[in-house]
């Protein structure tokens, strides 16, 4: 490698990397005349960007996934414990899901009704053919999403009920009223005029059965 080729390289690095120890130290190697010894540390100095943006770019497709919060989480796990390697098949194989079912929501039109799921779960991955209620309202999956609906991912099957307020118009005068509490005894009235005998005989006579 000549002086010329390991300063295009450097500054290759440097227009992403900036003010970099590491490549300050290959600087100055070069400038040194330690070809070899610069040309080993610029390479792995490469490696390491290289892995970088290979992680960068794990971290942005799972980003981008439409999979479960469980899901992303786990491959999030993944990819900062196991690395980029262990992690790019399982990434691969939900990839491959979310085609599919793309592929299966765009041949299935209209959608078929599959799944009740109950209301909707913030954070599930929900698939064509699911069916979910949310605000009272029922919608079946056409695109898979983890949106809330109702959205472009949703179709209205029932929607919420509405309850309507009826006012009750003016009418006539009122019927008649219901009957009132026994008012309190008046006072004893005076004593009338005493009767005649006669007047007892003539209905002793009458109810004993005595002549006329």
């Amino acid at each position: 490698m000549t002086y010329q080729d390991l300063l295009e390289r450097i500054q290759a690095l440097h227009g992403r990397l900036g003010a970099n120890e590491d490549l300050e130290t290959v600087i100055s190697a070069g400038k040194l005349g330690e070809l070899e010894r610069a040309e080993s540390l610029l390479m792995e100095l490469e490696a390491k960007l290289a892995s970088y943006d290979r992680e960068f770019e794990f971290e942005h497709r799972i980003a981008t996934l439409v999979a479960s919060d469980g899901e992303i989480q786990e491959l999030q796990r993944t990819l900062i414990l196991e690395g980029a390697d262990a992690v790019e098949p399982r990434l691969k194989a939900f990839e491959d899901r979310m085609v599919s079912l793309r592929v299966k929501a765009a041949l299935r039109r209209p959608v078929e009704l599959g799944r009740f799921l109950g209301d909707w779960i913030a954070g599930r991955l929900y698939e064509p053919g699911d069916v979910v209620r949310s605000n009272e309202a029922l919608y079946v999956c056409i695109s898979p999403t983890k949106t809330q609906p109702p959205t472009d991912a949703w179709e209205l099957l029932v929607a919420a009920p509405t309850m309507q307020l009826v006012g009750v118009g003016g009418g006539g005068g009122g019927g008649v009223g219901a009957t009132g509490p026994t008012g309190p005894t008046g006072p004893t009235g005076p004593t009338g005029p005493g009767g005649s005998g006669e007047g007892g005989d003539i209905a002793e006579s009458y109810f004993l059965g005595g002549d006329e």
